[in-house]
């Protein structure tokens, strides 16, 4: 283990047995966090993750580990920023604190402003009927197609014996097929393939999905409860069987309200938006010199390394690591 590495460990070390003391005090309702007279307690734990991504929340829900480097980062930056102010560390760091402020708006605004465009746009039915009319594409339902597969895996590397041995297995499931055996108990017996639910079923495909799917002639060409011949791919020998199909239609207006709701908010959202500022601006008697705004922001210096490497790829079509 090199120094860095043990400095690592240390120091994950370290913050963890802080924690799991900072874990005893919220026990009796206590803080869950204190540096020195700042104090945190669950709720407002609780609310300030309360905008994390929801990939983020759903990892450390289902992984320790991930939450316990979660709770080491947090714990970590709170102390780091609470000795940025403390030690004036902020004072010979221009423009930092501002730059935080600048991407707590920025979220802040980046979350607000949908829900405040689905609060303030309230279609009636007759507006999107109208839209419906003019936007017929939005309420087409797509053929589908609801399929089940059995197949048997073959390696891009598999020698003549095996390629040989996966074909014999394919043909004994052609075979039992054809002798009338229920094709959801032989794909659940012996299929290699993964399926969504039992007997092999994968599920509904629109005719998009099956466009790109392996035997995608085989597929649209087979009529309900008919199985197909085996057909080779690239994972190796499948047959396919289509347990129910769709015809494209047009979907009512009740079906397509949700889908034609959100598009007019998405299409009106930027006026919405801009109505918004206009009223905010005059509420706060707020206003922005932009030439001033821009000869401010073009006056930040660039890296010029970044730069280096941003001419590298332009001129030479180099693929550089940022």
């Amino acid at each position: 283990m090199s120094r860095n590495d043990l400095r690592r460990v240390l120091g994950a070390t370290a913050a963890l047995v802080a924690l799991a003391a900072a874990r005893a005090m919220a026990a009796d309702g206590g803080p869950v966090l204190r540096i020195g007279d700042q104090t945190v307690d669950a709720a407002q734990i609780t609310q300030e993750f309360t905008w994390s991504p929801p990939a983020m929340l759903s990892e450390v829900r289902r992984n320790d580990n991930s939450m316990r480097l979660l709770a080491v980062d947090w714990y970590s930056n709170k102390l780091i920023a609470k000795a940025a102010v403390d030690d004036r560390i902020l004072d010979k760091m221009p423009g930092l604190a501002s730059a935080a402020e600048s991407l707590r708006t920025k979220m802040i605004a980046g979350r607000v402003t949908p829900r405040y465009v689905t609060e303030h746009f309230k279609s009636d039915d007759q507006e999107l009927k109208q839209f419906m009319t003019m936007n017929e594409q939005l309420c087409q339902a797509p053929t589908a197609y609801r399929i089940a597969r059995v197949g048997v895996v073959v390696g891009r590397k598999a020698s003549e014996p095996e390629l040989q041995g996966a074909r014999a297995r394919i043909d004994d499931v052609k075979k039992r097929i054809a002798a009338g055996e229920s094709f959801a108990t032989i794909a659940d017996e012996g299929s290699d393939l993964t399926a969504k639910a039992p007997g092999g079923e994968i599920g509904w495909l629109t005719a998009e999905e099956v466009e790109r799917t392996e035997g995608k002639e085989t597929i649209t060409g087979l009529r309900k409860d008919q199985t197909s011949d085996v057909v080779r791919t690239t994972e190796g020998f499948v047959i396919y069987k289509l347990l129910d199909r769709k015809d494209a239609r047009k979907l009512t207006f009740e079906e397509c309200r949700g889908a034609l709701e959100r598009a007019m908010n998405e299409r009106y959202k930027a006026q919405i938006v801009r109505d918004w500022i206009d009223q905010l601006a005059k509420r706060y008697n707020a206003s922005l010199n932009v030439d001033a705004f821009a000869t401010a922001v073009r006056a930040v210096p660039i890296d010029p390394n970044w730069l280096e490497r941003q001419a590298a790829k332009e001129e030479g079509g180099l693929v550089v690591a940022p």
